[in-house]
């Protein structure tokens, strides 16, 4: 199936791209999808989207639909969904 990822702020510099089709497996969830992510945009991106534990930052936010996920849901996504990762924005 294929999951539409857009991305913002720092993690669009990160990426390299506004947004992109990814191909993932039937039951995929977020947290599954943010490492298949990390691995493939690089270091950079990798302490960006996730800790050093492997896990999600929590300050990044998740949308899926238009609507704002926890990282700690494990529903599965599903084809077509548009996932949106915002990180956070600091200056003055």
């Amino acid at each position: 199936m294929t999951i539409t990822v857009q991305y913002s702020a720092q993690l669009r510099v990160a990426a390299g791209v506004t947004s992109e089709n990814v191909a993932v497996e039937d039951g995929c969830t977020l947290r599954q999808l943010a490492a298949r992510l990390a691995e493939r945009h690089g270091q950079a991106f990798r302490e960006l989207l996730l800790a050093s534990d492997g896990n999600p930052r929590p300050s990044n936010i998740a949308l899926v639909r238009e609507q704002m996920v926890r990282w700690n849901e494990t529903r599965a996504l599903r084809d077509g969904d548009v996932v949106a990762f915002l990180s956070p924005i600091a200056g003055g």
